[in-house]
């Protein structure tokens, strides 16, 4: 997901938040140390667990050990995987070529000689993840003729992100698409855009999601919120907003729908956060929701965290905590944070401080 941006604190001394909120969970669960690995052993573990199970997705397991390492030496065997008979390893394979290379890039004669459809669908999600390809990369991809309407939009959403401008008819034809979630992402990239073409189709879309049975609305809902967020479609927020209004979300859906929705715009996001928590102002769904909001790095004001006041101590802490990170107080907020010693509450700070970044 895109990070937002943040302040440095006012006291340049002071240790980083990160670095505070981790050391106060190290001490927690028993005094265990829960981010202390030797990373040598944690890797070599997992290769040979990998190797004596034999199965593809252990070995899966094992070659993205084996890839984190970045050993040069090992370029042999990725020419050999994706030479291999298995579709899995050969995207390994072809994966491992491309984070040896400098800069790290997917090598796309490559990936159009993977053998199967399969392959090349895992290669280009996978490729698209890991930020191994240009915006020239993507715009050749999308010049390709076989590629499904699913992979076609999410290589429409990453040119975007990388600062580009996918063709407006090839994503009106995309944002006509009977699959919802290719369509609603569609229309987000064209409102980002601000093509013309995307106010019709804006209403369309939701419609479509709207006539979805309820499990499969809040799975679309989902996705596409994570998707605009994580391609940095923030011209599509108040489209984002208008899907997280639908009835009936899971509350799974409406809170991953609202922390993405935090991330890309907080601006948009505070009406729906308001109206969530005037709709179920109870203690579970007071604590939740200012979670989501301190998990989404978001320097809100006051005003913001006041919502959440209702007299309680532990609510009361929060939000005296979220006031203090608005005012770039990150060491005495996540201080109050961690006095908690709530360990849900721990984990969004630690997401939050490192969405602000590393100071």
């Amino acid at each position: 997901l895109a990070n937002t941006s943040a302040n440095t604190s006012a006291n340049a001394n002071a240790p980083s938040a990160r670095a505070f909120l981790q050391a106060a969970a190290n001490q927690s669960a028993g005094g265990q140390n829960y981010d202390a690995l030797d990373h040598y052993q944690t890797v070599l573990r997992t290769l040979k667990e990998g190797i004596n199970a034999g199965n593809e997705g252990a070995q899966h397991a094992s070659l993205m050990a084996i890839r984190a390492l970045r050993l040069a030496d090992a370029q042999p065997l990725y020419e050999q995987l994706l030479a291999g008979d298995s579709w899995t390893l050969r995207v390994d394979g072809l994966l491992g070529l491309a984070e040896l290379a400098t800069p790290a890039r997917i090598d796309l004669a490559k990936l159009e000689q993977l053998p199967g459809e399969r392959d090349r669908e895992a290669a280009i999600s996978a490729a698209l993840a890991l930020n191994l390809a240009d915006a020239e990369q993507v715009r050749t991809m999308l010049g390709w003729v076989d590629l499904s309407s699913s992979q076609r939009v999410l290589l429409a959403a990453e040119l975007r992100r990388l600062g580009g401008s996918p063709d407006t008819a090839t994503l009106v034809r995309l944002a006509n698409s009977k699959t919802p979630e290719v369509s609603g992402l569609a229309v987000a990239i064209l409102i980002d855009m601000q093509a013309k073409e995307a106010a019709p189709l804006e209403s369309k879309a939701r419609d479509q999601v709207a006539a979805l049975p309820v499990s499969t609305r809040s799975a679309v809902v989902a996705q596409i919120a994570e998707a605009s967020t994580a391609c940095r479609l923030a011209g599509a927020a108040r489209f984002v907003a208008t899907l997280l209004s639908l009835p009936d979300l899971s509350e799974d859906a409406r809170m991953r729908g609202l922390g993405s929705l935090l991330v890309l715009s907080a601006a948009d996001a505070f009406p729906v956060l308001d109206a969530a928590v005037k709709a179920d102002s109870s203690q579970s769904s007071l604590v939740r929701h200012a979670s989501v909001l301190l998990a989404s790095g978001v320097r809100a004001p006051a005003e913001q965290w006041a919502r959440f006041r209702n007299g309680d101590a532990m609510l009361e802490s929060i939000a005296d905590a979220g006031t203090a990170i608005a005012s770039n107080d990150d060491a005495g907020g996540f201080a109050k944070i961690v006095e908690l010693e709530r360990r849900v509450l721990m984990r969004a700070a630690l997401d939050g401080a490192r969405r602000m970044g590393p100071d």
